[in-house]
């Protein structure tokens, strides 16, 4: 779900991602978000088998794997919203998944998030 998209690529405010936790809950009780952060693009990641994503196509693949989840939002990031700049947000399980999404990047492709939000995420696993 994404609000204010046309303005997306725009590099003075870039959007803030938003990872629901879960991670069998969709992201739809974050919205309210979007009233307090007016000035940006807001995009609500539904995580593989939530909301309003799909499950994997490949039946052996597990839709609630760290790994795969972490795959997918690269891409998404990288390839299918091609954001050069943004900041995350996690709450609860969606701060792991940020956590563990950051440290599989590399340091120059680290440093286009802008800031890290952890909401009511642990501190230790």
């Amino acid at each position: 779900c994404i609000f204010r998209p046309r303005q997306l690529h725009d590099t003075r405010r870039p959007p803030l991602v938003v990872l629901h936790g879960g991670p069998s809950i969709p992201s739809n009780y974050l919205l309210p978000i979007v009233n307090g952060v007016t000035d940006r693009t807001v995009i609500f990641y539904d995580q593989f088998g939530c909301g309003k994503s799909s499950r994997p196509s490949n039946a052996k693949q597990q839709p609630f794997s760290i790994d795969l989840m972490v795959e997918h939002l690269n891409l998404l990031i990288s390839k299918q919203w091609g954001l050069q700049k943004y900041h995350l947000l996690g709450h609860s399980f969606g701060g792991i998944l940020a956590y563990e999404f950051l440290a599989s990047l590399s340091e120059s492709d680290r440093a286009a998030c802008r800031s890290l939000i952890l909401a009511s995420a642990p501190t230790s696993a």
